[in-house]
């Protein structure tokens, strides 16, 4: 009887204590490791919409409640299908933009999420019609099981002599 209680109860306690733990915890990302991560996610947001790669732009866009996306002090989007909307209806239009980013200032908030702000020059030409804007953009970046992805975004034009 004393046999079969400890070959039954080893095996148990051992169930009992893997299931308490639940999964185990990822490691710590270092905060350079998260900066360079999220450099190189907005270097691929520039590159996916200057090389009409719209279907890779949409996709660096974080699908989660609490998305935000700013312009000229306005909400434009609240959510990923919005700004794909967006995104589409500018295509649409014919227009190719050309986006190149300046000095770049990331701040890790942990392991999946960092504020950044990044200056931006955008070039947007229509047919005959070219508009430049020259301006900071600023956001949150999160990371999701597939990789980063732009959380909140705002974008705005350059204070007169900044």
């Amino acid at each position: 009887m004393k046999v079969w209680i400890r070959k039954s109860i080893v095996p148990l306690l051992t169930w009992i204590v893997v299931a308490a733990c639940g999964e185990p915890q990822q490691p710590a990302v270092s905060p350079a490791v998260v900066e360079i991560e999220v450099a190189i996610l907005l270097s691929e947001w520039a590159e996916a919409i200057s090389d009409n790669r719209l279907d890779d732009f949409k996709a660096l866009y974080a699908d989660r409640e609490g998305f935000l996306w700013i312009e000229r002090g306005a909400v434009l989007y609240r959510s990923v299908e919005e700004i794909a909307i967006g995104i589409d209806e500018v295509a649409g239009s014919g227009a190719v933009i050309e986006n190149t980013l300046g000095a770049v200032d990331i701040a890790p908030l942990g392991s999946d999420a960092a504020a950044f702000s990044v200056a931006l020059k955008s070039t947007v030409t229509a047919g005959e019609s070219r508009f430049t804007f020259d301006g900071i953009f600023t956001g949150v970046a999160i990371r999701e099981e597939g990789g980063w992805r732009l959380f909140q975004g705002h974008l705005s034009e350059r204070a007169d002599g900044a």
